[in-house]
């Protein structure tokens, strides 16, 4: 994967805000093609302007929209001039998730970068945030922004299961941070059917033996994926924790410092997500930093 077209959604808010500066800030340090700044007119808001303005449909969305233009505009003219790099704006009306996603493959891009929050939190809060609506929907990376940024990437966490979807988020994330960061990989394991071991009433010893066996062998695999992800000869640190990978996730975000975790997104239907869970979705409502979900892995071509 290579960073050509990032896509940045942008509601004007402070959240959104802080969405843009952070697209702009890896766009120009990955080299990328452009940056385009969508704003999306809902559908809703247009309803409630129709009587405020108390114009008939079309007149309250062409104003709406050329308002937007504007604002947009200006916002893609200031962020080119500080950051050097070519920025383009645009703006659709619709359901604001359906947008994004729809004007993502129109454009092709490499990477959408959202704030956690919008202007309404409220109704988020209701119905959903954008950011969890456009990762269920899109196939592409999705960078959910929660904090101000000030420089590049420098301290990335990497949770993997040794999937397609976990080599998926460490090609994805390395692509996104560059050679300046760091990017550890954590592994978090647990021992199959380890509640049931002690209902059985295995003793303490017996377990441990489990949890040191279990443990060999995810060492063995975490290097493993190392190297087959080539990034052997970088400053690539390795964890290996046993526990609930929600739970050690958290913990060793806090522990190491990490400005952006990039986890996998799995589940290949709406049932497989519901039935399984989406650790995706937890890292995204628990974690104070970043967080970047690589999309759908595909299926690789050995060579």
């Amino acid at each position: 994967m290579k960073l050509e077209t990032v896509l940045a959604a942008t509601d004007f808010s402070e959240p959104a805000g802080d969405a843009v500066e952070r697209a702009a800030l890896v766009a120009a340090a990955r080299g990328a093609r452009r940056l385009e700044i969508l704003h999306v007119v809902n559908r809703g808001t247009l309803q409630g302007m129709r009587k405020l303005l108390q114009a008939s449909p079309a007149e309250a969305e062409k104003q709406l929209v050329e308002e937007a233009e504007v604002a947009v505009r200006h916002l893609a003219e200031s962020v080119a001039k500080k950051h050097g790099i070519a920025v383009t704006g645009s703006v659709e009306v619709g359901s604001v998730a359906s947008a994004i996603v729809s004007h993502a493959e129109s454009i092709d891009a490499s990477l959408i970068v959202l704030g956690v929050r919008g202007a309404n939190l409220l109704r988020e809060i209701l119905l959903g945030t954008t950011a969890e609506k456009v990762m269920r929907r899109s196939t592409r990376p999705l960078l959910v922004v929660k904090v101000r940024p000030d420089m590049p990437y420098q301290n990335a966490l990497v949770p993997v299961d040794f999937s397609a979807h976990s080599r998926n988020a460490f090609d994805v994330c390395r692509e996104v941070v560059g050679s300046h960061g760091r990017m550890t990989i954590l592994h978090a394991y647990e021992i199959p059917f380890e509640s049931k071991l002690q209902y059985a009433g295995l003793d303490d010893e017996t377990i441990f033996k489990y949890r040191t066996e279990s443990k060999k062998e995810a060492e063995a695999a975490v290097k493993n994926f190392v190297a087959d992800a080539g990034a052997i000869g970088r400053d690539t640190p390795h964890l290996v924790v046993h526990g609930y990978p929600p739970k050690v996730i958290r913990e060793k975000e806090l522990e190491i410092g990490a400005d952006l975790i990039a986890v996998g997104k799995h589940g290949e239907s709406k049932m497989e997500d519901l039935l399984v869970g989406s650790v995706s979705e937890h890292v995204v409502e628990r974690s104070d930093c970043d967080v970047l979900i690589a999309g759908r892995a595909h299926a690789r071509t050995a060579g």
